[in-house]
C-alpha cells in the first residue's frame, strides 16, 4: 500500500530495517522484474539530477512513454533500454500546462511511433501542487488515488514526479 505522510510511518519499524548489517554470506532477496531495463526495477526509486534546461523532463517522458508502451528507449543507438512490458505509468507535473504536455507527448509518440492515446498513462498537470503542503492534503490524496486504483485492479507500475522540487514547495523552477 502507498503511504506518503511522514507522519503515519511507524519509524521504529519502517526505517529499523533500512540500517540492518549487510551479511554477504546471506540469500540474495528476491530479483526484481525490470520497468525499464537496465535502470529502474520494480519496487525501486529513482532519482534523476541535471542542471536546469538539460532535458530532464524530455527524458522523463520518454521513460514513461516507453514503460507505458513496453518498447525501448534509444533503440537506434548503442545502448537500448528496453521495457519488457507494458506497465501503468502516472506522471505527475506541475510545471507545464496541460497543453504543453500534451504538445510533447505527441512529439515523441510520433517519433517513437506509438499511438499514446492507448497507453495506460495518466497525468496530472497542476502547477500549484505542493505535496508537502498538509492544509491540501494533497499527499494524502494521492495515496489514497493511488490505493484505491490497486484495491481496483490497476495498480500503478511506475509514478514519476516531475518535479521533485517544485512538488514540494521550492517553486523556483528555473533552478529545479
Amino acid at each position: 500500500k502507498w503511504n506518503m505522510s511522514p507522519e503515519k510511518l511507524d519509524s521504529k519499524k519502517e526505517y529499523a530495517s533500512m540500517f540492518e548489517t549487510f551479511d554477504p554470506n546471506a540469500a540474495l532477496p528476491p530479483l526484481q522484474e525490470y520497468i525499464i531495463d537496465p535502470i529502474i526495477s520494480e519496487k525501486s526509486i529513482t532519482l534523476m539530477y541535471a542542471p536546469t534546461s538539460i532535458g530532464k523532463t524530455w527524458f522523463s517522458m520518454c521513460i514513461a512513454l516507453a514503460a507505458s508502451n513496453g518498447k525501448p528507449i534509444f533503440s537506434n543507438t548503442k545502448t537500448s533500454w528496453l521495457a519488457p512490458k507494458p506497465r501503468r505509468v502516472v506522471y505527475i507535473d506541475s510545471e507545464m500546462t496541460e497543453y504543453h504536455f500534451k504538445k510533447r507527448l505527441q512529439i515523441l509518440s510520433q517519433m517513437y511511433q506509438s499511438d499514446h492515446q492507448n497507453l495506460s498513462f495518466k497525468l496530472v498537470a497542476d502547477e500549484n501542487m505542493n505535496l508537502a503542503d498538509e492544509e491540501r492534503g494533497y499527499c494524502d490524496q494521492l495515496s489514497q488515488w493511488l490505493n484505491d486504483e490497486a484495491d481496483a485492479g490497476r495498480p500503478v507500475d511506475l509514478l514519476i514526479l516531475d518535479n521533485l522540487s517544485t512538488l514540494t514547495g521550492f517553486n523556483d523552477s528555473a533552478k529545479s
